[in-house]
């Protein structure tokens, strides 16, 4: 498999998506128990217990946009295709989507940056997956649309 393509299988990036949502509770949990193990908050606080629920309800509200967002992005999944990838057919699609979720991207990627500074393994782990994630949404996104090109129409980039 060439590394700068998506899965070859739609089940794939599927498991690998389901897996980013699950993983996300655990994720916030650690990251507020490592950080009041290190001192960062204040000994007369409230419990971190606050900010965990708080991240659990997040994660609860927003779980169905995120698999409707997936669903959107992977329901006629091509399967290996180019992460850069663009529909000449279909510029402002490609270009809309393009932009959006390399912006999201951009800041993922700082997102990350930090993380490893910040030594949370896990968060870089999310982070990681969340930018590998957009760029296979992005690809697939390419061959999204009412008039889906053809593999050939589509400029691969590899």
């Amino acid at each position: 498999m060439n590394a700068f393509q998506t899965p070859r299988r739609k089940l794939t990036v599927w498991i690998l998506s389901l897996s980013w949502l699950a993983f996300q509770p655990v994720a916030t949990w650690v990251y507020y128990a490592a950080n009041s193990r290190r001192g960062t908050y204040p000994p007369e606080a409230d419990t971190i217990i606050v900010g965990q629920m708080q991240a659990t309800v997040g994660w609860v509200v927003t779980l169905p946009i995120f698999l409707t967002f997936f669903w959107f992005c992977f329901r006629k999944y091509p399967g290996r295709v180019s992460f850069l990838a663009f529909n000449p057919e279909r510029i402002a699609w490609s270009s809309i989507w393009s932009t959006l979720l390399i912006g999201i991207g951009v800041i993922e990627f700082w997102s990350l940056i930090s993380n490893i500074l910040g030594l949370y393994p896990l968060d870089v782990l999310s982070n990681s997956l969340a930018l590998y994630l957009l760029l296979c949404c992005r690809s697939s996104l390419m061959f999204s649309s009412v008039g889906v090109p053809s593999q050939a129409a589509v400029i691969q980039h590899a």
